[in-house]
């Protein structure tokens, strides 16, 4: 510091500091004190006095300007017109102003300090701008603001409460510390401190709980962006909870595009429903199926379709029975285990819509099983039907919607075709008239005898099926001509005798033309 320049501080008692260091020429130490503990003036004293040449030790004395009242005192660098530096403590120490022990600073003013200007690291001003009034209000650690909005990174006003702009990251939140089971949370709660309805979390696995990423939401989906509108994973938390408060509100999800829509639909007390609708407010409604509470599985109208299954197990999940579609849309129902087949139970039996009802079955003969049976899709040539089983007794049924062109009805067994294995005899009916036609040898049993025609054509085999090489058909077939023409009637018997096995399939075919599409043959039978 320059004490040339003390007009400037305003503190001329500054110069009192020279008790703590003071150095002047021509001195050298008495051999006794001076009196009353004053250095006496070198040079003899006087108005004029001789410059010191050498340095003076004055530890623990104080400098006075005068001894009266008001007096001053005057530091100079020189008495010559070009002046130097007044230098306190250059090697070190601090200066202390009304102050006996100056503290940890250079310069330790105990009381008020004016000064013109005040300079700071070279920059020097007479006054500084008066600070303004804060949006902010101060409550101890804390600070809020509840008027307006508050924008970060924005020229213009903010548009929210908080609006935040940014180019990159906007908002980091970063613990300094985190363990298990701490965690970072952006919270929405409602005014009265119920948890609102989204809350975003980050465990301190590095695994992110929640992420919506190019408008998919993933949820447990880690660094792995969700694929989907809606990707749920969890490795530990196996339930999906969905929870409606209020009282008979339904859930539903649903599938819009394409028309129509799709429905999954529940609620408390209530079937959960699959069903389809027109659009997503329900128009149209139309349930395809339904599970009550009660564990019964409701379709109003539905099917299998393609050959499906549907199955049931018991209370414990393993005998089971189940309905399926085979050939023809014929459905079967088995069960598992030693004992397969449909039990029913009650005094009622097995009733039909057109009347009458089954209690027991005829004792002696057992039971008609359904062997097999075959619908043509498309007009065909023959209609072939192979059997699930073979049994001693075995009765057979065409039902032709007629031929393509008039021909004689047949029927083969297991493929054979040879030219002896069949024999035959075939009364026609027709009005009063009875033709009797015969063949010891042929390569099929003729159902219509030697007559050939196109219209629709039903018959019905009886089969003995025994294993032996000779096999008794005995049958009886119609047809169905327009309304001003007789109807023809045959009955025959027949025998095949070319192999000593059972028959496990059968064939109806014609002579000429094809079966018409929709025609149909099938097979039954039983163990005598």
């Amino acid at each position: 510091m320059m004490l040339w320049n003390l007009n400037r501080l305003g503190i001329g008692v500054f110069i009192l500091a020279l008790m703590l260091a003071f150095g002047a020429r021509a001195w050298t130490d008495p051999a006794q004190p001076a009196p009353a503990g004053n250095v006496p003036p070198p040079g003899g004293g006087g108005g004029s006095q001789t410059p010191w040449t050498s340095n003076i030790n004055a530890a623990g004395f104080t400098l006075q300007g005068n001894s009266t009242a008001s007096g001053n005192l005057t530091l100079d660098s020189t008495s010559d017109a070009t002046k130097g530096f007044v230098l306190l403590n250059p090697t070190g120490g601090r200066v202390g102003i009304l102050t006996a022990t100056p503290g940890a600073y250079a310069l330790d003013v105990s009381g008020d300090a004016n000064a013109t200007r005040l300079c700071i690291a070279g920059t020097c001003q007479a006054s500084w701008p008066a600070g303004g009034s804060s949006q902010w209000t101060t409550l101890v650690n804390d600070i809020y603001y509840n008027t307006g909005n508050v924008g970060i990174g924005l020229t213009a006003a903010p548009g929210a409460k908080l609006h935040v702009a940014s180019l990159n990251d906007a908002i980091l939140l970063q613990p300094t510390t985190m363990g298990s089971p701490q965690v970072t949370r952006i919270k929405f709660n409602d005014p009265d401190a119920g948890t609102g309805p989204m809350s975003i979390e980050y465990y301190d696995n590095g695994v992110a709980a929640l992420a919506i990423t190019g408008g998919r939401v993933g949820i447990g989906t880690g660094a792995t962006a969700p694929t989907q509108p809606l990707t749920v994973s969890s490795s530990g938390i196996t339930r999906f909870a969905v929870k409606s408060t209020g009282a008979g509100t339904p859930f539903a999800i649903f599938a819009t595009d394409p028309a129509p829509a799709s429905y999954i639909y529940w609620k408390a007390g209530a079937p959960f429903v699959f069903a389809t609708a027109t659009d997503e407010a329900g128009t149209g409604w139309s349930e395809k199926l339904s599970i009550t509470n009660g564990g019964e599985l409701l379709v109003p109208n539905g099917d299998l379709g393609g050959g499906g299954t549907l199955r049931f197990k018991n209370a414990a999940g393993s005998a089971n029975a189940a309905i399926y579609e085979a050939n023809n849309n014929i459905f079967y129902i088995d069960g598992s285990g030693t004992a397969s087949g449909i039990t029913f139970r009650g005094a009622g039996g097995i009733c039909f819509d057109g009347g009458g009802c089954i209690t027991s079955w005829p004792s002696g003969g057992g039971v008609m099983t359904y062997l097999g049976g075959t619908t043509l899709g498309v007009a065909a040539a023959s209609i072939d039907i192979s059997l699930s089983q073979a049994t001693e007794h075995t009765t057979c049924y065409l039902e032709a919607k007629g031929s393509s062109s008039t021909a004689i009805k047949n029927v083969r067994f297991n493929g054979d075709s040879g030219a002896a294995s069949y024999s035959w005899n075939a009364f026609l009916i027709q009005s009063t008239a009875v033709t009797d036609a015969q063949d010891t040898s042929d390569d099929s049993i003729q159902l219509s005898g030697l007559d050939a025609l196109a219209d629709p054509f039903s018959s019905t085999l009886q089969i003995t099926n025994f294993t032996d090489t000779r096999k008794a058909v005995t049958y009886d077939a119609t047809s169905a001509p327009a309304i001003a023409s007789y109807p023809r009637r045959y009955s025959g018997a027949g025998v095949w005798s070319n192999t000593a096995a059972q028959i496990t399939s059968v064939s109806f075919f014609t002579s000429a033309g094809n079966f018409l599409a929709g025609s149909h043959a099938w097979c039954e039978g039983r163990d005598i």
